[in-house]
């Protein structure tokens, strides 16, 4: 299936494109052909629909987990924002993370993971390979995701 804005990505290679333009460190994105880009662009998706999101689907018969109800707290203007269809801080995420992707193509299939590696007298350990969320998209995300981003519960009084 080719990529469809809203079906099966966040975004398209069009707005991919435009970020990209801006950004340093951009190489592998504009040497990749758009069936490749199209491709991360999707996957990344798919990894970002792993995370547990604020607010609830407009509709249980949608694809994605965007559209939704509900608010976030904009650490960077200080206030609740409503979820709009798609939030251009979910768009910035899946273009950053389709670029983490096609620079870590072993992530999705951890194929590469070695926990060490020696030839002759060199010995590397405690090799660590990529996350496969990006720890830059994590932080883009982490206000729209439940409890900002964490994993356990807090109490306000």
């Amino acid at each position: 299936m080719a990529l469809v804005k809203g079906t099966n990505s966040y975004a398209d290679v069009a707005e991919a494109d435009a970020y990209m333009s801006n950004r340093a460190g951009n190489g592998v994105w504009t040497a990749s052909s758009t069936p490749a880009k199209e491709g991360a662009l999707v996957a990344a998706t798919l990894v970002l629909e792993t995370q547990i999101w604020n607010g609830y689907a407009v509709s249980a018969d949608q694809p994605l987990a965007f559209p939704r109800v509900g608010f976030y707290l904009d650490h960077k203007v200080g206030y609740r924002i409503p979820f709009v269809d798609i939030p251009a801080r979910l768009v910035q995420a899946t273009v950053e993370q389709a670029l983490h992707i096609l620079t870590n193509e072993s992530i999705l299939d951890e194929t590469s993971v070695v926990p060490d590696i020696k030839v002759g007298p060199i010995s590397l350990t405690g090799i660590r390979p990529a996350p496969r969320l990006s720890n830059f998209v994590h932080s883009i995300i982490a206000p729209m995701l439940k409890q900002g981003g964490g994993t356990g519960w807090w109490r306000a009084n």
